[in-house]
């Protein structure tokens, strides 16, 4: 489909000869005076200007610009200015979006797989509704609670449940093997050695001297570093 040039007055591709828009300002008048000063002389002379001067012009031709006579009303409103008009900002301005769907235009990448319905103003001023669930309540927080009803995550919740049962079971053979060698040993140091062979304290929270650690003393043993870790001392899950 052709372009069509929208038409305004004393503004367009040959239409008048100064050439601009009018500018009204106070105290100047500037306008097609070059178009409007013949007309009004050939008036006064009895010429026809748009008759190249010659005859007598009829009521209806006088004063009359080239502006004015070459208008036409075809295409300048209704369906016909539909039929013709065209999105230039999207598909003509920009070359790179034509022929482009609108989604892929105005798309803000791939959406998620659930609807929160929930609004940065809704969070704020409206009243909380048991049928929508908050965005807050699918993230991850210190809260229990909160933690509880969080989505999991099937495709790295089999292999943690994994490397768990391999631990219990670890865990479960070496205190079988400690019991069986205590079982079967004849006196109580051997036994005691025997069982300390087999299965090793994981923590052992004994102060400097080897008494038991007091409240307030630092632990020591082993595996000490565990209860220096950050998720430990906030109640955090690891």
């Amino acid at each position: 489909m052709a372009r069509q040039d929208r038409w305004s007055r004393h503004v367009g591709t040959g239409i008048g000869l100064s050439g601009h828009k009018n500018q009204f300002r106070l105290g100047v008048c500037i306008e097609n005076w070059v178009e409007d000063h013949a007309t009004h002389t050939d008036s006064l002379a009895g010429l026809n200007t748009l008759m190249g001067g010659c005859g007598t012009p009829s009521p209806a031709e006088q004063f009359t610009s080239t502006a004015k006579a070459s208008y036409t009303a075809v295409g300048k409103a209704g369906d016909e200015l539909l039929s013709t008009y065209e999105r230039r900002d999207y598909y003509e301005n920009n070359g790179r979006f034509q022929n482009v769907p609108a989604p892929h235009i105005l798309g803000h990448g791939r959406n998620p797989g659930a609807e929160y319905k929930a609004t940065v103003s809704g969070l704020a001023f409206q009243e909380p509704k048991l049928e929508a669930k908050r965005l807050h309540t699918y993230l991850w927080s210190g809260s229990k609670a909160n933690n509880y009803g969080v989505p999991e995550n099937v495709d790295t919740m089999y292999p943690s449940r994994k490397m768990v049962n391999a631990r219990l079971d670890m865990r479960h053979n070496r205190e079988f093997a400690g019991a069986s060698l205590a079982a079967t040993a004849s006196s109580g140091a051997e036994a005691l050695e025997l069982i300390k062979t087999a299965k090793r304290d994981k923590c052992a929270p004994t102060s400097v001297g080897g008494q038991a650690a007091t409240i307030g003393r630092k632990v020591k043993g082993d595996f000490v570093g565990t209860f220096e870790k950050p998720h430990m001392n906030i109640g955090l899950r690891k």
